[in-house]
């Protein structure tokens, strides 16, 4: 899952990932898939950090991302007890 297209608040939950990876990661589906791409992306909501401006920003990228993934899962997090932030 993608969780947040910010690299610091990846970096803060602990993804190796940068917002880079994933816009790249898409580029090659769309270069061997073409017409017959088919991708979800999974985002978090309630991350430590995560105002409502960054969030909304979220949502403005995925919404202009081409090509658009088919499925979005937005989930919201739940901490559990003894969840190191």
């Amino acid at each position: 899952g993608v969780q947040s297209f910010d690299d610091q608040l990846l970096g803060s939950i602990g993804r190796v990932h940068k917002n880079h990876d994933t816009m790249e990661s898409i580029k090659m589906l769309d270069t061997v898939f073409g017409s017959d791409l088919n991708y979800s992306l999974d985002l978090i909501s309630g991350l430590p950090s995560l105002t409502l401006t960054k969030w909304e920003e979220t949502l403005d990228i995925v919404t202009d991302l081409r090509p658009a993934p088919v499925h979005l899962s937005l989930y919201d997090l739940q901490i559990e007890r003894g969840t190191v932030f």
